[in-house]
């Protein structure tokens, strides 16, 4: 690659890397679910993966801006959370019922919701408590025998790669974001239906009415701010919290 051809490389890098910057700010603006850093990094990510081409010298125009990630994909990543801090960490896993109860949180997603119900009943007909990660998930891939469809959907979960396993040796601090996670999309759902409500009532003759949806409008804004805090991990909560072991 010539001289000119690096600079040109360089600058159109650099202008890429100002639109991402920009876009996700105004995201993290608009109170989107990840943080700042966070979204960067993927967004920084997805460029490399994308555009090996462009930055070998290749002529390529097109500059790709990632989507935001959508309400699925975040639900998604934090019922997988939950779900495999239960198959893979014993010790943890009265700690994501109780979790769940508390908040009277449910599983969203079919396939996930269809394997958590595979587990209560796996635990339920067994003579023993299952202690043990490869004992549960032996049983619950035999459960699936006659639904081998729903398995390819979950049988991600019954493996941990070295990132996964990473992900879970804090395994408090996980259960607090991924409940967290759920709880944020559910509660910003209840106020853009508040806020609806609220926007189509009739101030001049159902005032009392439009002021109890101003109220439940702060309330849930309020909550929302509690949750965006503990979706995230601080450098003291890792202080507080010590690595585990993934022991059985």
């Amino acid at each position: 690659m010539s001289q000119g051809d690096s600079r040109r490389v360089s600058l159109l890098t650099e202008n890429l890397l100002n639109q991402v910057v920009t876009h996700w700010k105004k995201l993290l603006a608009e109170n989107e679910f990840l943080s700042a850093p966070l979204l960067v990094a993927k967004q920084l990510k997805y460029y490399r993966k994308n555009n090996r081409n462009f930055t070998q010298g290749k002529n390529n125009n097109s500059q790709k801006v990632l989507s935001p990630p959508t309400e699925r994909s975040l639900l998604a990543e934090a019922e997988y959370l939950l779900l495999r801090i239960y198959l893979h960490c014993p010790k943890y896993r009265q700690d994501v019922k109780s979790a769940m109860e508390a908040r009277d949180l449910q599983f969203s997603l079919s396939h996930n919701r269809f394997l958590w119900k595979q587990i209560i009943d796996v635990e339920n007909m067994s003579e023993y408590q299952i202690t043990d990660s490869d004992d549960l998930i032996s049983k619950l891939q035999d459960s699936y025998l006659d639904a081998p469809d729903k398995l390819s959907e979950v049988e991600h979960l019954f493996h941990l790669d070295e990132k996964a396993k990473r992900n879970l040796l804090r395994a408090p601090l996980e259960i607090r974001s991924a409940i967290a996670a759920i709880e944020l999309i559910m509660c910003k759902k209840r106020r853009s239906a508040v806020l609806s409500m609220w926007q189509n009532t009739d101030l001049s003759t159902d005032y009392e009415l439009a002021k109890k949806y101003q109220e439940k409008l702060y309330s849930e804004s309020e909550w929302i701010k509690e949750l965006e805090r503990l979706r995230i991990t601080t450098i003291y909560d890792l202080i507080q919290v010590p690595l585990g072991e993934l022991n059985n």
